[in-house]
């Protein structure tokens, strides 16, 4: 989970929110009239954090990087080792056989290191995709919200260097996203349709 997308996938649900909110169009009677501004502060960062679907998501993802973050240090561990050996041998093998075993050593190393890497690639694109579905109701909900509420506008509260308290709707948001999505399955992306 990468700061920077996150921050990318919450500001384009920031735009969609803000896109979405502004009241429908006006009668004809009422377009001489500017529309009033009503404005709501939602914590979206927050909010997905401690949602139920977002702590669902982290429940399961963690285990799973945790996993190949361990193989990783055992893969490195494994070729230290094995370098040690290698080295530990030159006085008994010749300068080519010494030479050919470091490129196998090497080759072998470069292998498991991209499968590995795979597996975190494809694994990242599964959180990404399920953090796509926990985006969109977050959506929905804003909006549905936003309406009950009369607001024309929802901004980010890391956009906002102040409000009054009153404006902000996290609470609501997040209490009934947690009834909409109370919680999600990691969505899993084979290593096709990661790329």
């Amino acid at each position: 989970m990468k700061h920077r997308d996150l921050r990318s996938l919450f500001a384009a649900a920031a735009m969609a929110v803000a896109a979405l909110c502004v009241a429908g169009p006006t009668p004809a009677s009422a377009q001489q009239q500017p529309v009033p501004v009503v404005l709501g502060v939602v914590d979206a960062d927050g909010v997905l954090q401690q949602s139920k679907a977002g702590l669902s998501l982290k429940a399961q993802a963690d285990p799973k990087l945790k996993a190949i973050n361990s193989d990783f240090e055992k893969q490195q561990k494994q070729w230290n080792d094995a370098r040690r050996k290698l080295a530990a041998q030159q006085g008994t093998l010749s300068a080519d056989d010494i030479k050919k075993k470091a490129q196998e050593l090497q080759q072998q190393a470069d292998q498991e290191g991209k499968a590995l890497t795979e597996r975190r690639r494809v694994l990242d694109e599964s959180i990404a995709k399920t953090k796509d579905q926990i985006v969109q109701t977050l959506i929905d909900v804003v909006r549905d919200v936003a309406k009950a509420h009369g607001l024309t506008i929802v901004v980010l509260r890391s956009a906002t260097p102040y409000f009054d308290p009153s404006y902000d709707i996290s609470p609501e948001v997040k209490q009934k996203l947690d009834a909409k999505l109370p919680s999600v399955k990691l969505q899993q992306v084979s290593a096709s349709d990661a790329q």
